[in-house]
């Protein structure tokens, strides 16, 4: 047996069941990056491929100005890619808004539980200087058994006296009885 008192398997399992959420939305924000990149690799590849005469549309269209005749050559690529590119651009802005709102909600929760945290440690505290068992009154572990209790007494020098409860109790001249 370790002479060391700490648990690390206990320690890990609890760092870890507090850090899943949190792991949990890296794992979004990276699929996010993922998304990003793969939008702009494959619209930039899908509009330099356009860019060929083999996937656009030419319209040509004359027109004369002061005498002379001017040939314009309109190229358009096919509106069913800018649809599919604009749908995905939407989604893509969608899903980054969805993460960004998700990791301040779980830092809101984390700060919060931090709070949370920080104020029962001072609940604690203040039950062990009040000569409790330093666990709070909403938590009854079995391996805690009963209570300790303590009564305070007034005693007639004006100082206060801790009476346990075995001990029999004195009247108020201060005898026991």
């Amino acid at each position: 047996m370790s002479d060391d008192p700490i648990d690390y398997e206990r320690v890990r399992a609890r760092t870890e069941k507090r850090l899943a959420p949190l792991l949990a939305l890296r794992k979004r924000r990276m699929w996010l990056y993922i998304h990003i990149v793969a939008f702009v690799v494959l619209n930039g590849i899908e509009y330099s491929l356009f860019w060929s005469p083999l996937f656009f549309d030419s319209v040509s269209t004359t027109h004369e100005f002061s005498g002379n005749t001017y040939t314009f050559v309109a190229h358009s690529p096919y509106p069913l890619v800018i649809l599919m590119s604009a749908i995905w651009l939407v989604a893509l802005i969608g899903f980054a808004i969805n993460v960004t709102t998700a990791f301040r909600r779980e830092g809101f929760i984390q700060r919060e539980m931090k709070d949370d945290l920080e104020l029962e440690r001072l609940r604690m505290m203040a039950s062990l200087a009040r000569g409790g068992s330093g666990v709070p009154d909403y938590i009854d572990p079995p391996e805690m058994g009963e209570k300790f209790k303590r009564n305070l007494l007034l005693g007639d020098d004006g100082e206060l006296i801790a009476e346990e409860e075995d001990r029999p109790r004195r009247g108020a001249n201060g005898r026991n009885g």
